[in-house]
């Protein structure tokens, strides 16, 4: 019973170019990342993000814009994959929520994250600053 499970668990820390999970300080190193958040259109504001073990926490400089708040995380080289864990009032629009799937880019210490939705286009630009 314990070889299957073991089995699983490396399967899912795997770092290969056909989309297998990476662990998640493969995906991106801990630390507090900060950057800036646009959508298409719109105004671009300062964020801050806590990636951890597979856990994310943050903040926007303007209230729900983006929404961010904590969850968890996984990813595979090209994508990382959010689920929000918060509790969320209905007054405002919920596409801003960082959740879902995005685009990863990394080079070192920056990343950037990006996910389409029809004609508008959400982009994260972050910079590790704390490990």
């Amino acid at each position: 019973m314990i070889l299957p499970v073991a089995l699983v668990l490396l399967a899912c820390e795997k770092d290969d170019e056909n989309g297998n999970t990476l662990s998640p300080e493969s995906l991106l190193p801990n630390g507090l990342y900060e950057g800036t958040f646009n959508r298409s259109g719109m105004d671009t504001v300062n964020v801050s993000i806590s990636f951890h073990a597979g856990l994310f926490e943050g903040s926007s400089a303007r209230t729900q814009y983006p929404a961010i708040c904590r969850g968890s995380y996984t990813g595979d080289t090209g994508s990382i994959q959010f689920s929000d864990s918060c509790v969320w009032q209905a007054n405002f629009d919920w596409s801003l929520i960082l959740n879902g799937r995005y685009e990863l880019e990394r080079d070192g210490d920056n990343v950037k994250m990006k996910r389409n939705n029809g004609a508008t286009t959400d982009e994260y630009v972050l910079q590790r600053k704390t490990r």
